[in-house]
């Protein structure tokens, strides 16, 4: 009877495999663990054992056993031998989008950037060594074609840290691994990558960016200049995105002609002479179409050469007329006088390009609201060598809680003086004038139930005034005033058009108001009896520096005065700027109705 016969063997340091060795009849085998870690597997097949190494293990391996029958055994025996490592190569499949991409305000693509990590975390990483880790990136291939097949423009790559600057032909570059390797082919990850797309370009662009994963570590390997081979490696892989074409506008950049060009004397223009570096729609080709032929001119503080070239020029010596006038008085609250016209002057000066000048335009009085009205305020202009201001017009005076009368305030030309309360008694007085800007107002009359303020003065008269239409006693008919004229005002054709300015605001009254000076001042508040209707005083014609009208009641009011103007003219051409410029001839004109800077 044959013996069976059984191998135990015993792995150390880790693992006791007790195995069964097949003999001819029967074969018993068991297995035993140390410290758990089982660096492979024992697998009988047939008359042999396979053994199979744990999953990325390698290192040594010590086999112990001895032979039994069941009855006795053999002494141990050590089997030991080692398993090498083998360099474990990535697989990857790509998984890219397109890189972020800046444009420009017309939304056209100027750059794409990615980096080195994006590439990585970009691509389907599988297998590979345990501890492997991506370190370099190797470019073997950069592409850039146009959808029509255009070989201009050129476009560039940039890299940074390094700023190394790839410039790329309409087809691919370069051409093989070794050219780029020699070169500037091998990055680190964290190079940052970014395409430039080139200017105007004519179509849409396809760009390819091939390369290889390689690890930081190298695993013994070199990267060879002279070699194809980059072991161990991920690649290669291929990120791929479109430029799209935006349309563009043609545009013309600027060119200037170099002469002479003589009198009577025909010459020919090229389109390189027309449009210079013009910048077409792209893909598009562009015609000139001619829209006329005008008499040149140059900006302001320019003139122009023999040749039709601008230059800058300083200390030009300007003669300029001005118009100044101050803001209009308020009128009056209650049987009140108008208001005072601002300030008024003309005149002439000379000034030099290059300097500026502070235009102040001032802002009408306010109408009295139970009250006396406000003064305006004062215009000027203003610079290190030069100053004329005229003030504001005086504002009207009111009657106080229907006991007091009140003065017209004084200003540029007076307000008008409000009525008075009793037959007994003078209205208010005019206000005075400052000499050589305009003139006084006028004095209120008596009686408030038939009186009339006084007109505010204007720039060529002071304020008419109050007008009288004797009664009848034996009818019971008592003495009735209208409100007094505003002043007449002064005319001036300086904008091209006969306007009149600064005129005064005429009085208000129960029986019939004060008309405003000139057709420009506010004309006073009224009471139409065979009506019992209440007019409130008309508004003076703004920016003439007019005073508003003196009101009666609270719901007959007052009219604030017009702000005032500043108009500047000097033969043309243009040599300065500020304000409304227009023309009256051969005569530029500046206007400032509010406030600002006559800068040559």
């Amino acid at each position: 009877m044959t013996r069976n016969r059984k191998l135990i063997i015993n792995i150390l340091p880790f693992l006791i495999l007790l195995l069964g060795l097949l003999a001819v009849g029967y074969c018993l085998y068991k297995i035993f663990s140390k410290e758990g870690f089982v660096p492979g597997s024992l697998v009988p097949s047939g008359s042999d054992w396979i053994f199979t190494p744990t999953q990325n293990y390698f290192g040594p391996v010590s086999l112990s056993y001895y032979l039994t029958d069941g009855f006795n055994t053999s002494a141990p025996n050590t089997l030991n031998f080692y398993v090498n490592h083998v360099l474990q190569t990535l697989a990857a499949s790509p998984i890219f989008t397109s890189p972020p991409v800046l444009t420009n305000s017309n939304n056209i693509p100027i750059s794409y950037t990615f980096n080195g990590s994006q590439l990585v975390s970009m691509a389907n990483l599988s297998g590979g060594e345990p501890n492997q880790n991506i370190g370099y990136i190797v470019i073997t291939n950069i592409g850039q074609v146009y959808s029509n097949n255009s070989q201009i423009p050129n476009g560039t790559f940039t890299t940074t840290p390094n700023t190394t600057l790839i410039s790329l032909l309409a087809g691919s570059w370069p051409t093989t691994i070794q050219s780029l390797i020699t070169s500037a082919g091998t990055y680190p990850i964290s190079t940052q990558f970014t395409y430039n797309v080139p200017t105007n370009y004519p179509s849409p662009i396809t760009v390819s960016f091939t390369y290889y994963l390689v690890d930081s570590n190298n695993y013994g390997t070199t990267l060879q200049p002279n070699s194809a081979t980059l072991y161990p490696a991920v690649g290669p892989l291929t990120l791929t995105f479109n430029v799209p074409w935006i349309y563009q506008n043609p545009v013309v950049i600027p060119v200037s002609l170099s002469g002479p060009f003589l009198e009577n004397t025909t010459f020919t223009l090229t389109p390189n002479q027309l449009v210079g570096s013009s910048i077409p729609g792209p893909g598009v080709q562009s015609s000139l179409v001619p829209i006329g032929i005008y008499l040149a001119t140059c900006a302001p503080n320019q003139t122009m050469s023999n040749n039709g070239t601008c230059s800058e020029t300083t200390g030009i010596i300007l003669n300029i007329t001005y118009l100044i006038v101050g803001g209009g008085g308020g009128g009056g609250s209650i049987t009140a006088g108008g208001g005072g016209a601002g300030g008024f002057t003309t005149g002439s000066t000379s000034v030099s390009t290059g300097s500026s000048y502070q235009i102040t335009v001032g802002a009408g009085g306010s109408a009295g609201t139970g009250s006396n009205g406000y003064n305006g305020s004062s215009s000027s202009i203003i610079s290190q060598t030069f100053n004329i201001t005229m003030s504001g017009g005086g504002g009207g005076g009111s009657l106080s809680s229907n006991t007091v009368a009140s003065n017209g305030l004084s200003g540029a030309s007076g307000g008008g003086g409000s009525v008075c309360p009793t037959n007994t008694t003078a209205g208010g007085s005019g206000g005075s004038n400052i000499s050589g800007q305009g003139f006084a107002g006028s004095a209120g009359s008596s009686n408030t139930s038939s009186g009339g303020g006084g007109g505010g003065g204007g720039a060529s008269s002071a304020g008419f005034p109050v007008v009288y239409t004797a009664g009848n006693p034996a009818l019971y008919i008592p003495t009735t005033a209208t409100g007094g004229n505003g002043g007449t005002g002064i005319s001036s054709n300086i904008t091209g058009s006969l306007l009149y300015y600064a005129g005064g605001g005429g009085g208000g009254s129960n029986n019939g108001s004060g008309s405003g000076g000139s057709g420009v001042g506010g004309s006073g508040a009224s009471h139409i009896s065979s009506s019992n209707t209440y007019v409130n005083a008309t508004i003076p014609t703004a920016n003439t520096g007019s005073g508003g009208g003196g009101g009666l009641v609270s719901v007959s009011s007052a009219s604030s005065g017009a702000s005032g103007v500043v108009i500047i003219s000097y033969l043309g051409p243009q040599m300065a700027n500020g304000g409304i410029i227009t023309t009256n001839g051969s005569y530029i004109v500046h206007t400032f109705n509010v406030s600002g800077v006559f800068s040559l």
